[in-house]
């Protein structure tokens, strides 16, 4: 896995010098296997970090996707959101965790398309999800954009 993105990142947030980025992203990972148990498919890293593209506010995005949810899938995103509630805004970044459960078709393109694996149940499920994304994505992706074009006047 590929984690030289997390570099950057933490080279840049004060006072974590000592943190190194396989900490980071171990310490996400655990708590949110921690929090969720089996029910964890896997968790996926996405966004600007995933791409390299970031910049000195930018935040980690990370995707997690459950099966056999224990709870309603709102009260599992609710928990996800709490668990970085302790981060400290100021000296680190920001930890922005999605339910890919959730998420509309779009996002879920944009992790498939650009993320990076960081945790899997099995070596099926990832590729499953995968597959299940751009199988969809292609019959949608006219509506979606004409959409947006439409509501954002462009």
């Amino acid at each position: 896995m590929q984690r030289e993105y997390f570099n950057y990142c933490i080279r840049n947030a004060k006072e974590r010098d000592s943190l190194n980025q396989d900490e980071l992203l171990d310490d996400i990972v655990t708590q949110i296997r921690n929090e969720l148990d089996e029910q964890v498919d896997f968790i996926v890293l996405f966004g600007s970090m995933s791409t390299g593209n970031t910049h000195p506010q930018s935040d980690i995005d990370i995707g997690v996707q459950v099966s056999n949810p224990k709870k309603e899938l709102q009260t599992i995103f609710g928990d996800l959101l709490s668990l970085f509630d302790y981060v400290d805004k100021e000296n680190s970044p920001k930890i922005d965790v999605t339910l890919l459960n959730l998420a509309d078709l779009t996002l879920q393109y944009r992790v498939v398309r650009d993320g990076k694996l960081l945790y899997t149940k099995n070596d099926k499920v990832w590729p499953c999800f995968q597959e299940y994304v751009l199988v969809r994505y292609p019959d949608w992706e006219y509506y979606i954009q004409n959409y947006l074009k439409q509501s954002l006047g462009a």
